[in-house]
C-alpha cells in the first residue's frame, strides 16, 4: 500500500492550525498523509485550510488530505489539495498528483506579485486559543472561493512555458453540506441599560416593525474619523488629538516620535528648516532600506529550479547470463555476467491419481507328490526342506518340502545305495503344466548333489495344479498413468513452490526438478482388482530457483549499459528470459534480451557549481552548450525582479536541478 512510504500526521479535532503546521513541517519524509477526524477545528475557516495547503507547500512537502468530514472533502478539493476519505484509497498515482500541483503552486507563487497571504489574515485564523476548543461551526461564505493552483504540467507543455495559467473561481458549496456546519444565529433582543436601549443579538431590523421611533443606523467609516468642534469654555486639547502632548518616555520612542510626528503646531508649515531636515532623513532611510532589501532579495534570497530533458537513445540488448545459487551479488565471474538465485525445495511433495488396471494375472494350485531319494555315495547325506528338484524329462521344477537324511551306500560285490521312500515334494508355481498323470517312473537331480551319488525317482502321479486368470495392476498400468500426468504433477509442484517464494522475487519454472522418492497402488502390482481401477500416489522432493526482482532489473540496466556508449540508463523494459539451458549441479544459463533507452551522464552537483554566480542569460547559454541535454526550464525567483537582475544564486543550496 503506497501510505506505507509516507509520513503520517493524525490531528486531534480540537488541534490549533499552527500545531499540525509545525507537526507537518518536522516530518521526515516528503509524502504526508494529515488524517482529519470530522467536524475539527481546522475546518471551521476557509483561510486557515488555505493557509495549510500555503504553508505544507512552502515546507516542501506532497500532502494528501484523508478525512470523512463532507464540508472538509469538497472545501479542500476545491482549492487544489489532493483527498480521500480513507488511508487505504492512497495510490502511487495520487502522490504523483500531490507533488505536481505542489510544484506548479510553488511556481504560481513565485511567479506573482503579492503571493504571501496578509498577516491580518493569518492573525485571524491562528489566535491564541487555549489548549482545549470546542468543534466551531461556521457558516459558509456566500461570495465564491478563490481556488488554489492546482493545474500539474502536462506533457505537452512547452519547456520554456512561465505563464501562469488564469484560476477559474470555485462553484457554490451546495446548502446541504453547507446546513451542517451554518451556526444558529441568536433571536434579537432588547436590552435597556440607563435608560438606553439596546439592540443585541441576530438581526435587530427584525425589531424595527416593533420600534417604530427607533431608526437603526449602521457605523460606517466616515463616522469614526470625525473631527470634534471645540466649544466655548472648553479646555485646549477640546477638538485636538490630545495623545500628542504627551513626550514619549524613552529616548529611541522620543527619537522616532520628532522624526515622523507633529510635536507643535508650527512645525506644520512646510517650510519649516525641521521639517526639510527630517524630509531628507526619512529619504535616505527609504532608500537605504530598498538597497538593504534589494540585496537581500537578489543575492541572500533569490534562487533557481531548473528542470532538464535529458537526450536519449533507444537500444535493446541480449546476452547469455549464468545463474548460479552460489554466488552472493551480480557481476562477472570468469567473463561471464553472473546473477545469484535462491533454492527453494519442498520435501515429500505427494500427489494421487486413478488408473485403469487391464494387466493379466494368474492363481491356482500347486501339483504335489512323492519320490523315492537314493544315496549311492559312501558317505551319509542330509537334504534341507526346500531344496529344489529338477524332473529331467519335463524340465519342471519341484521343492523337496521335508528335510531328508540318509546313511551311506553299502558296498559289498555290489553297491546297494541307501534310500527313504515317500519323501513329499511341492511344484514351485501353480499350473497343470507341473501335474504328471502316469504312474511312470521319472528321474530328478538334486539341486547341489552329484546326480551319480545322490538323486531322486518317482513312481506315483504328481497331481493337483491348476491355474486361473483375473485383472490385476501391471507395471505398464503404472508408467502409462504417471506420463499421463507428469505435466499436472509438475504445476502442482510448481504451485506449491511458489508459496515458499520470498517477497521481490519471481521462480524460474525452466529449474524446478522433481524427484520421486515413493510410487505405491492400491492394489499393488500382481493383485486382483476387483473393479478393474487402481489409485497411484507419488511422493517426491521439488526443488526451483528464484531471482530477486531488483537483481533482475540491474542485470538489464548492465546489458543496456554496454550496449550503449553511455553509462547511465534513463528508461528501462523489463528484461525478458527466451531460453534456459542447465548446467552441471544446480548452474543454469539464461538467455536474457530487454530494451531500453540510454544517455549521457549528467552530474548535477557539478552543473550546479558551473552556473553558480553566473548571470541568468550565461547560464543559460552553459545549459544550451552542455552535451547530453536536449531542452530545458529556468526560473528564477522571486519572479518580480528584472530580467537584467536577475543572477544564478553564488550557494549551490539555492539551486534546485532535476533531470527526467
Amino acid at each position: 500500500m503506497s501510505i506505507i512510504n509516507a509520513s503520517k500526521i493524525f490531528t486531534d479535532q480540537n488541534e490549533e492550525l499552527t500545531f499540525i503546521v509545525e507537526r507537518v513541517r518536522n516530518a521526515d519524509k516528503d509524502k504526508v498523509a494529515v488524517i482529519i477526524p470530522e467536524n475539527a477545528l481546522v475546518f471551521s475557516s476557509p483561510v486557515s485550510i488555505k493557509i495549510l495547503q500555503r504553508m505544507m507547500y512552502k515546507a516542501d512537502k506532497s500532502p494528501i488530505i484523508v478525512t470523512e468530514d463532507l464540508y472538509g472533502q469538497k472545501f479542500t478539493q476545491k482549492i487544489g489539495l489532493v483527498t480521500v476519505g480513507k488511508t487505504s484509497q492512497i495510490t502511487e498515482e495520487l502522490w504523483d498528483i500531490a507533488f505536481k500541483r505542489k510544484v506548479k503552486y510553488n511556481n504560481n507563487l513565485r511567479d506573482s506579485d503579492g503571493g504571501e497571504i496578509p498577516a491580518e489574515q493569518v492573525a485571524a485564523v491562528i489566535p491564541d486559543l487555549p489548549s482545549e476548543v470546542a468543534p466551531v461551526e461556521i457558516d459558509v461564505p456566500p461570495e465564491p472561493l478563490v481556488q488554489a493552483p492546482i493545474e500539474t504540467y502536462p506533457e505537452d507543455t512547452p519547456a520554456d512555458e512561465t505563464q501562469p495559467q488564469e484560476l477559474e473561481p470555485i462553484e457554490q458549496i451546495d446548502e446541504e453540506t453547507a446546513s451542517l456546519y451554518r451556526k444558529q444565529r441568536d433571536n434579537p433582543k432588547v436590552v435597556t441599560v440607563g435608560g438606553i436601549s439596546v439592540y443585541s443579538g441576530g438581526d435587530a431590523k427584525l425589531l424595527k416593525s416593533q420600534f417604530k421611533n427607533v431608526k437603526i443606523r449602521t457605523v460606517k467609516d466616515q463616522d469614526m474619523e470625525r473631527t470634534f468642534e471645540p466649544t466655548a469654555g472648553a479646555s485646549r486639547f477640546t477638538g485636538k488629538d490630545f495623545t500628542k502632548a504627551i513626550s514619549p518616555t524613552g529616548r529611541v520612542s522620543n527619537f522616532f516620535s520628532r522624526l515622523f510626528g507633529r510635536n507643535k503646531r508650527k512645525d506644520l508649515n512646510p517650510d519649516s528648516p525641521k521639517r526639510k531636515l527630517r524630509s531628507k532623513i526619512i529619504l535616505a532611510i527609504v532608500v537605504i532600506a530598498a538597497l538593504t532589501a534589494g540585496y537581500m532579495v537578489l543575492f541572500q534570497f533569490s534562487s533557481v529550479d531548473i528542470r532538464i530533458v535529458a537526450t536519449k537513445q533507444d537500444v535493446s540488448a541480449t546476452s547469455s547470463v549464468v545463474l548460479d545459487p552460489t554466488v552472493t551479488e551480480i557481476g562477472e565471474v570468469g567473463g561471464k555476467i553472473t546473477i545469484p538465485g535462491k533454492i527453494l525445495s519442498q520435501e515429500a511433495f505427494s500427489a494421487s491419481w486413478t488408473g485403469e488396471a487391464n494387466g493379466v494375472g494368474k492363481k491356482g494350485n500347486k501339483a504335489g507328490g512323492t519320490v523315492t531319494v537314493f544315496n549311492n555315495s559312501t558317505a551319509p547325506v542330509s537334504i534341507a526342506a526346500g531344496t529344489k528338484i529338477l524332473n529331467k524329462t519335463t524340465g519342471k521344477s519341484y521343492t523337496i518340502t521335508e528335510a531328508v537324511s540318509l546313511a551311506a551306500a553299502t558296498i559289498d560285490d555290489v553297491v546297494e545305495p541307501a534310500k527313504k521312500e515317500n519323501v513329499p515334494i511341492s511344484a514351485i508355481d501353480f499350473g497343470p503344466e507341473y501335474n504328471i498323470d502316469t504312474a511312470t517312473t521319472q528321474n530328478y537331480s538334486i539341486d547341489g548333489l552329484d546326480d551319480d551319488d545322490v538323486f531322486a525317482r518317482s513312481f506315483n502321479k504328481i497331481t493337483g495344479g491348476t491355474v486361473q486368470e483375473f485383472v490385476t495392476v501391471s507395471q505398464e498400468n503404472i508408467d502409462n498413468l504417471k506420463k499421463a500426468k507428469e505435466a499436472e504433477f509438475k504445476t502442482q509442484a510448481e504451485t506449491k513452490l511458489k508459496t515458499l517464494i520470498p517477497g521481490g522475487s519471481f521462480l524460474i519454472p525452466e529449474t524446478i526438478v522433481i524427484v520421486e522418492t515413493k510410487v505405491t497402488t492400491v492394489p499393488k502390482v500382481g493383485e486382483e482388482s476387483l473393479d478393474k481401477t487402481f489409485a497411484l500416489t507419488i511422493e517426491a522432493n521439488v526443488v526451483g530457483i528464484v531471482i530477486n526482482n531488483n537483481d533482475f532489473k540491474t542485470l538489464g540496466e548492465m546489458l543496456i549499459a554496454d550496449s550503449g556508449s553511455s553509462s547511465v540508463v534513463n528508461q528501462l523494459d523489463t528484461p525478458q528470459i527466451t531460453m534456459v539451458t542447465k548446467g552441471e549441479g544446480d548452474i543454469y544459463t539464461l538467455d536474457v534480451t530487454t530494451q531500453g533507452s540510454v544517455g549521457e551522464k549528467l552530474e548535477m552537483e557539478e552543473i550546479a557549481r558551473e552556473i553558480a554566480g553566473n548571470t541568468i542569460p550565461n547560464a543559460k547559454k552553459y545549459l544550451e552548450d552542455l552535451s547530453g541535454v536536449e531542452s530545458f526550464t529556468l526560473r528564477f525567483g522571486p519572479a518580480f525582479i528584472p530580467e537584467f537582475l536577475q543572477f544564478v544564486p553564488s550557494s549551490v543550496d539555492r539551486i534546485s536541478i532535476r533531470i527526467n
